[in-house]
């Protein structure tokens, strides 16, 4: 970064230099998160090293040219373009004393064309098929070729009258010609809208080369920029911020832009900071910079600056495709800079002028420009060489060069003497606009953030044309499609008319009809564009899909639209803004952001039968359409706005202007939100609706209390998340009913038909006042602009499936007096969208401990069934078969398995005692959840006689347990013990045991920033009894078996700690019987001092009684509004699994388990390692 250093001028004005990153304004875009994650980005150049510090992890991939030797291969020491360029792009951010790419987040693919061992020997490799399915936003280009066709230059130094003579398509072919990734790259351009930017060059020649050109030639290329340079060390700020650019600020080197202006603008290029590819490379010969970072300068470190503000705007504006990153660019660039007045371009080439002593030799020569002022001329119109040498001494140049310029073979104008470089040809001194030195201007990322600011017929085509749009005249239309995102465009966008000045009279593709055409814009598919700034372009505003906002910004300026403005039936309009002339609603309109604000229209209000009207309201105010006449039709709905509304009190609306245009509308209805109903009634005069039995407004008094009656409510609800803005509501719509007469009789108190119910008193007065939000309450004392609605509550209200709590949280949101933590949560409750509205319940509701309480118990029956079937036969330790007491994630699992895998009875030595122990874990994978736990249990056993065995274990687990919306912690200890009887022709299993959980829950309540906890204990019972048979075919054995169980299960009561809605549990006491039965499949395999044994395993659970889990809960700060929670156990369960096992001589054994378990929602994984000895 260039140090600022502040210089106070002859007029006593303060400027100060800036920097890079300063003079084109990115850091306010890193202050909003925008750095180009998520983009990626093309670059054509040399090859990029992609291990050097600021480039590792940046290359998704790169391709290279062939040579004669195949692939090309990079030599860093030279090919040092390429990497810089790539690192001012998107070079990674590491701290802010190392350079950086302008968007350092992005990543980058890159194409190799350029090397040290000379590009005429290279194959370049085809830019096309590489880029077209990339979805890069910007492919930048720091090269160009060294014609300059618009200036009629061959070369830095011929030029050629004959080119002058060209039509576009010789040019067109030249550029294909002589470069194929040329032709590669305007094919990328136009099939898939991708931007191209590309370097001016550094020729010091007024208009940039022939690659930069082409949009020139065929106006069919919109997504295509070309970029100057400029030595920001030689720019300044004055004390109001404008940008001055000294005649040095615009280097040397660099090309002009004349002939490009409407795809064109500059950026720093000048002593640039960046990736030094020989870093800590040792040459193969000489010595090379050996650093992490250099400088260098030229349009190609200018190109990448643009590049990299494309792919920031690009992830500000994902919807945008090339033409249009390019549209904002170039609309935001900054063109409030001082120009200077004369400045000096240097080219340098060789002499050919046979007559010059310099004949064959490279020399400098060099061209002035005045840029909006005239070439100074004596009286004889001569140029006045002493005037033009006091400027340039004015402007700063170096006194020897200006006096060198003086004396230059004292031919002609000195300045550029060789017969190729007359005044007849490219002349020596030059008259330009600014904008043939700087483009659009310069290049200003934080307006860019800001979108589109201008409407520039001049980047549009024919068929842009709209003719006769309804009442508009034929206009010229920039059509933008957000395709279903949301964006706002805060900049003034204005219109910049068609300029024929700007264009190639002979270019393909050449627009035709634009002349003196206004600019308007038409806004595409789904998605709100939100418009804030002051917009004078002329054409018309054309909503025709999606939404469009038109909002003041924040310190209430801007939110002005100066054309009429259009909603057709399939798009929607809103906020607080002005539209200075009419607004025409086919779709929907809906005054204000959901604050309460309003919408201003300067002209007439026409709605058609096809539109609707939406006004937005609270407890206290609403929103209302404001406009000078009205000519209505279609539908007036009120809608809700997010807040707590009191069931049974009055709503009172404001109908403002409208009231005289009630008996206009088709249909005039309140919106219901997912809780309330809102009933309005009509009093007998259908306009100033009162109803005689609630207590009447006092108006005056209601317009003290809000006096700043377009201010939104200075403590609004709050709106946790925000529901979606839709604009058509799926809530119910309630038409409007009218009042009973008192005198009415039973069986007659429908009142009036719906379409007497919408006529207004005839009588009224239809032309409202100059704001339209008077009352006629002086006219009138019995009638007034006022609606009255009654919020409702809905008798479905809340209602969850298998649970009471929609009646509990009914009778709540009635109470009087209720806490405003309540009213808070119901407000977003009442107004969430259908998503976070099931959602939130669901989280209110949350029944995960009663899945972890079923987790417990299933957990506790697998410890016993590992230990029965252990006791079956010691010397193979079978896996748990288990049970399945859930729907939802197993927490606790089975100490050694959940299956059993080998239940053979093969004793193959006399040992009575056995112990061992075995590490367990288990992957839980379910549909809304996932989890896993591990143990470790310890088991003995003997033979208590020849036929019996018995033993006794112990087990410890952890489990833990994420659900969607809470998570679930279990430390769990059981004790056990088996008894297996064998009758020779059967045995019988039989086993108990008791254990003991601690367990500890978090959840979230949706809106709510609370963590609600609670913890609480549990107590297990359990026993199993069943037949076993062992059927032996030589080394296979098979084994059928089938067992009853029951399960018994006490938890404590206990309390959640927190915030709203925190909950107080009840005790818990359930049993629960099932059935198993399987068939296992062993194999024994003696080998030497090992005998192994493979086995595999099916087993099916089916649930017998004891299905359901209930429980009562009450809400703690309600403890008289108690429900009932239930909770469905699956009913069937699946296992299958692999064993192997393997028995030492020495009387060790090991064995491992892998187990499978299906049930309905869920899948687990069990993984098991058994060690043990017998003696």
């Amino acid at each position: 970064m260039k140090r600022c250093i502040c210089i106070v001028a002859a007029s006593v004005l303060q400027v100060c230099a800036v920097s890079d990153l300063e003079l084109i304004n990115a850091q306010s875009a890193y202050d909003d998160g925008i750095t180009g994650s998520g983009i990626k980005v093309g670059i054509i150049d040399g090859a990029v090293r992609s291990d050097h510090p600021s480039l590792s992890g940046k290359l998704i991939e790169q391709i290279y040219s062939k040579d004669k030797y195949g692939a090309y291969t990079p030599d860093f020491t030279i090919d040092t373009h390429g990497s810089h360029v790539a690192g001012i792009m998107a070079g990674k951010y590491i701290n802010a004393s190392n350079p950086y790419g302008v968007a350092y987040d992005a990543s980058i693919y890159a194409a190799q064309i350029t090397g040290h061992n000379n590009i005429g020997t290279l194959t370049p490799p085809n830019i096309y098929d590489f880029f077209v399915d990339k979805d890069v936003s910007v492919i930048n280009n720091s090269w160009n070729a060294n014609m300059y066709p618009i200036v009629s230059m061959q070369g830095s130094t011929y030029y050629v009258k004959s080119l002058s003579s060209r039509d576009a398509n010789f040019f067109i072919r030249q550029a294909y010609g002589n470069s194929k990734p040329s032709e590669n790259l305007s094919r990328l351009s136009r099939d898939k809208n991708t931007l191209v930017v590309f370097a001016a060059g550094n020729e010091g020649i007024v208009s940039p080369g022939l690659f930069g050109t082409l949009p020139y030639y065929d106006e069919s290329f919109r997504s295509w920029l070309v970029v100057g340079a400029l030595d920001s060390a030689n720019i300044s700020k004055d004390s109001n911020g404008k940008i001055i650019i000294s005649s040095k600020g615009s280097p040397e080197f660099s090309n002009g832009l004349k002939g490009t202006q409407n795809y064109s603008l500059v950026a720093p290029g000048t002593n640039i900071n960046n990736v030094n590819s020989p870093y800590m490379i040792r040459p193969s010969f000489g010595r090379v910079d050996r650093n992490l970072y250099t400088k260098k300068s030229g349009t190609s470190m200018a190109a990448p600056m643009v590049s990299g503000a494309a792919a920031l705007v690009a992830q500000k504006f994902p919807f945008l495709n090339g033409k249009e990153i390019a549209d904002v660019l170039l609309s935001t660039a900054n063109r409030d800079y001082q120009a200077p007045k004369v400045v000096i371009k240097e080219t340098n080439g060789l002499d050919s002028d046979r007559n010059s002593p310099y004949f064959g030799t490279k020399r400098n020569y060099y061209a002035i420009f005045y840029i909006d002022n005239p070439i100074p001329r004596k009286d004889d119109g001569s140029i006045d060489k002493d005037q033009i040498n006091i400027d340039l001494m004015n402007a700063g140049y170096d006194r020897a060069l200006v006096a060198g310029l003086s004396q230059l073979n004292n031919i002609k104008y000195p300045t550029l003497s060789s017969h190729v470089l007359v005044d007849g040809g490219y002349a020596a001194v030059w008259e330009i606009k600014k904008e043939d030195m700087f483009g659009q201007g310069i290049l200003d990322v934080k307006k860019a953030m800001g979108g589109l600011s201008v409407l520039d017929a001049n980047r549009l085509s024919h068929s842009d044309i709209v003719q006769n749009y309804k009442q508009e005249s034929s206009a010229v239309y920039y059509k933008l499609d957000t395709k279903g995102m949301d964006a706002e465009f805060s900049n003034d966008i204005s219109q910049r008319k068609w300029d024929s000045s700007t264009h190639n009279a002979g270019a393909l593709n050449l627009p035709i009809g634009l002349a003196d055409l206004n600019v308007g814009f038409i806004k595409n598919g789904n998605g709100v564009l939100k418009l804030t700034g002051e917009n004078s372009y002329l054409g018309a505003t054309i909503v025709r899909q999606g939404g469009l906002n038109i909002s003041k910004r924040a310190d209430q300026s801007g939110g002005f639209i100066s054309s009429n403005v259009y909603v057709e039936n399939t798009a929607s309009l809103s906020g607080d803004g002005v539209i200075d002339r009419n607004l025409y609603n086919d779709g929907i309109v809906r005054p204000g952001n959901q604050d309460l604000s309003d919408l201003t229209v300067n002209g007439t209000y026409e709605q058609s039968s096809a539109g609707t009207l939406q006004l937005d309201f609270g407890d206290k105010k609403n929103s209302k359409l404001i406009a000078a006449n009205y000519n209505i039709q279609g539908k007036l709905e009120y809608i809700p706005l997010p807040a707590f509304y009191t069931s049974g009190s009055y709503v009172s609306i404001d109908l403002g202007g409208l009231k005289a245009h009630l008996n206009d509308f088709s249909n005039v209805a309140v919106v219901g939100n997912n809780a309330i109903n809102f009933i309005a009634v009509l009093d007998e005069d259908k306009t100033s609706i009162n109803k005689p039995d609630l207590p009447q407004l006092d108006i005056n008094e209601q317009d003290k209390d809000n006096a700043a009656d377009q201010k939104p409510d200075q403590n609004p609800d709050p709106i946790l998340p925000e529901p979606d803005k839709d604009p058509n509501p799926s809530n119910p719509v309630h038409p409007i009913e009218p009042a009973p007469k008192p005198s009415d009789k039973e069986d007659n108190i429908s009142g009036p038909t719906q379409d007497e119910v919408n006529k207004p008193d005839q009588n009224q007065d239809k032309n409202p006042d100059s704001n339209n939000n008077h009352n006629d309450s002086d006219k009138n004392p019995d009638s007034n602009n006022n609606l009255i609605v009654t919020p409702t509550v809905k008798p479905d209200a809340y209602n969850r499936p298998n649970s009471d709590i929609g009646a509990a949280l009914r009778e709540i949101r009635s109470m009087a007096n209720l806490d405003k933590r309540y009213k808070d949560y119901f407000a977003f409750l009442d107004n969430a969208d259908s998503k976070n509205f099931d959602k939130a319940l669901k989280t209110m509701e949350s029944i995960d401990y009663m899945s972890n309480t079923a987790q417990i118990v299933n957990g506790h029956h697998q410890f016993n069934q590992n230990s029965m079937l252990f006791a079956l036969n010691p010397t193979s330790q079978g896996l748990s078969l288990a049970r399945n007491f859930e729907t939802e994630p197993i927490l606790l699992a089975s100490l050694a398995s959940d299956i059993a895998i080998d239940l053979g009875i093969n004793s193959y030595d006399e040992k009575r005692y056995i112990w061992y122990m075995s590490p367990s874990y288990k992957k839980i994978n379910g549909d809304n959840y996932s989890g896993k736990s591990y143990g470790l249990n310890f088991t003995i056993g003997a033979k208590p006689s020849d036929n019996s065995q018995l033993t006794f274990n112990t087990s410890y687990l952890e489990s833990k347990l994420n659900f969607e919306d809470s998570n679930s912690k279990s430390k769990y200890v059981n004790f056990g013990s088996n008894y297996i009887l064998d009758l020779d022709s059967v045995k019988v299993l039989s086993g108990a045991s008791l254990g003991f959980g601690r367990n500890t829950m978090q959840r979230g309540l949706l809106g709510s920033s609370e963590i609600l906890s609670g913890s609480y204990n549990n107590f297990l019972a359990s026993a199993e009894f069943g037949l076993a048979k062992d059927l032996k075919i030589n080394s296979f054995t098979i084994t059928p078996l089938s067992y009853f169980s029951y399960s018994y299960i006490f938890q404590d009561s206990f309390n959640e700690s927190g915030n709203v809605f925190a909950k107080s549990y009840d005790k818990i006491r359930h049993d629960s019987t099932s059935i198993t039965a399987g068939i296992n499949l062993s194999y024994d395999l003696d080998k030497f001092d090992v005998n192994t044994k493979l086995s595999g395993f099916v087993i099916y659970e089916y649930r017998l009684s004891g299905k359901d889990l209930k429980n009562r809960v009450k809400f703690r700060d309600f403890q008289n509004q108690t429900f009932t929670q239930r909770y469905a156990l699956n009913r069937d369960l699946v296992y299958l699994g692999f064993s192997s096992q393997f028995d030492y001589t020495n009387s060790f054994f090991m064995r491992f388990d892998l187990i499978n378990e299906i049930a309905k929602d869920q899948y687990n994984f069990n993984i098991l390692a058994n060690l043990g000895f017998k003696f």
